[in-house]
């Protein structure tokens, strides 16, 4: 996919495009409208193509790409005022990305925990639907939920587990599940 491809609805919408930046788990790909990021994707077995960012990016890819660099690299780092394009996000599952956001650096929910701060217990499991369908990991923290009892729980992103360990581990949360998997981070 080229610098200004973009999936979803309108591949060629004014504004919108992607670009791929490097991280020490590996290739991302950040994709964004006139509005705001609209996905971020991270590491596949087989890396994103090398896309550079356009010259004509919005100011606010350019602060996210800062942002996630220092965040890759070990740093305290939080995403606040960065903008997100959820068009076509049913508002339910914004509003749930929306108190996800709020989960800050270093720090774990489980789905139950989280589904009661929507004020809707016992939906753990929707919770868990709905964060396997974020399309802004990272930005979105969906890899600080943890499932009941602090064990890992899913992860949808590719190569799973493996990817949310190296994410928590990147803020220093390491589960115990992760260190009697074996996992060496």
């Amino acid at each position: 996919m080229t610098a200004t491809g973009k999936t979803g609805s309108d591949e060629t919408a004014p504004g919108s495009g992607w670009c791929s930046f490097d991280t020490p788990i590996g290739r991302c790909r950040l994709g964004w409208s006139a509005k705001g990021l609209t996905r971020l994707c991270l590491p596949e077995r087989e890396p994103h193509p090398a896309t550079p960012l356009p010259d004509d990016a919005p100011d606010f890819v350019r602060e996210a790409l800062s942002r996630l660099a220092r965040y890759f690299a070990g740093e305290r780092e939080d995403f606040a005022g960065i903008p997100l394009d959820l068009d076509g996000v049913e508002p339910a599952r914004q509003q749930l990305y929306a108190t996800l956001c709020r989960i800050g650096w270093g720090e774990t929910e489980t789905y139950g925990s989280l589904a009661a701060m929507l004020g809707q217990p016992g939906a753990a499991r929707a919770v868990g639907r709905a964060m396997g369908a974020n399309p802004i990991p990272v930005i979105i923290p969906c890899h600080r939920i943890l499932a009941a009892g602090g064990r890992m729980g899913g992860f949808s992103a590719p190569q799973g587990l493996t990817t949310k360990a190296e994410l928590l581990a990147l803020e220093g949360v390491v589960p115990e599940e992760t260190r009697q998997m074996g996992f060496g981070f």
